[in-house]
């Protein structure tokens, strides 16, 4: 792995990113042992939606894995377009299907029935998304963290494409992505990326399911939050490398923002949301300023109205849906939720 600075810093424009990368380049990774199950033994779930050709390659990729055995289901949100994704899908590969589009906060809680339901000894299994693709001992070495580090949770791997990610952060108001520090020593971080999450069956008992209210981005952020907030540890481990290839979503931006605020109040409470409401207010006015600023170049003014109309509609969406009041309505009555 090359070296990189510990303390880079990039925006949270999260983990499926419209940016694309290869299909099969592979990268080294290592093995090791745990006493609560048997040896070599890892559930895998990808989490598909429309995106059957990646998902197919991912497949691939993870059935490739060395030093460890793994049972790989696909979960199967559906597809829009291209083959059918039971076409592509190499032998090995299991599909697990859902009928509709429950998003990747959906797909990983039916992932964790099926783990409990099919794996009752199994006590790590790993969710990740359709466009993983992982070096050969990558998940040997996640599994192997995991059992050498009791009190943590969730491990995850650094990604190395499309962009340099080590797990990230939360200030209360926006997430952020970390990159890749120096070194091959795991690092704690308080969520990591849902493109490779392998998670411990008693951290799962205690904090519950993913929020299906998130659908797909941020829903990783509240999970590692939540995982947190119950004294578990979210590991990430830079030598267990990994990578993905893109978005099959055309508003990626949008919906981060809007799961952005609905994360601030979930966590914050009504003054955190009014408070990320006119932080994405201010950005998305800034932006239109910025588009019509004759000074700067076109491809900037272009590139601040394009992220002025994703929080404006980030915005309108939120204007014209209930999510924001029953994130409250279920903060203020303490009722149990994910």
């Amino acid at each position: 792995m090359g070296t990189h600075p510990a303390a880079v810093v990039r925006p949270a424009h999260h983990r499926r990113l419209q940016e694309t990368a290869r299909l099969d380049t592979p990268i080294d990774g290592r093995d090791g042992g745990h006493a609560a199950e048997p040896p070599g033994s890892l559930p895998v779930y990808l989490i598909h939606w429309d995106a059957p050709e990646w998902c197919a390659s991912a497949a691939r990729s993870v059935l490739a894995s060395t030093g460890i055995d793994v049972d790989l289901t696909i979960v199967d949100n559906g597809q829009r377009q291209g083959p059918p994704l039971s076409t592509l899908l190499p032998p090995g590969a299991r599909i697990l299907p859902l009928g509709i589009n429950r998003g990747y906060a959906g797909g990983a809680n039916a992932a964790i029935a099926d783990w409990r339901s099919r794996h009752a000894g199994a006590g790590l299994a790993v969710v990740g998304s359709h466009d993983l693709h992982v070096a050969p001992g990558a998940l040997a070495l996640l599994a192997a963290t995991a059992r050498a580090r009791p009190a943590t949770g969730v491990v995850a791997p650094a990604i190395i494409r499309p962009r340099l990610i080590a797990g990230g952060a939360w200030d209360g108001r926006t997430s952020w992505q970390v990159g890749i520090p120096d070194g091959n020593e795991p690092v704690e971080r308080q969520w990591a990326s849902g493109t490779c999450l392998l998670l411990r069956r008693e951290c799962v008992a205690e904090v519950g399911a993913f929020d299906e209210r998130l659908g797909s981005y941020m829903e990783d952020v509240d999970y590692g939050l939540r995982a947190n907030d119950r004294g578990w540890k979210v590991t990430v481990v830079p030598a267990a490398q990994v990578w993905g290839l893109g978005s099959s979503c055309d508003e990626v931006d949008t919906r981060v923002a809007v799961n952005t605020i609905v994360l601030a109040a979930k966590r914050g409470g009504p003054w955190a949301a009014l408070s990320d409401l006119a932080l994405f207010g201010y950005w998305s006015a800034k932006g239109f300023v910025g588009s019509v600023a004759p000074w700067r170049p076109p491809e900037g003014r272009q590139r601040s109205l394009q992220q002025a109309r994703e929080r404006a509609g980030a915005l309108a969406r939120l204007g014209r849906s209930r999510i924001l009041l029953d994130v409250l309505r279920d903060r203020s009555g303490r009722r149990p939720r994910a």
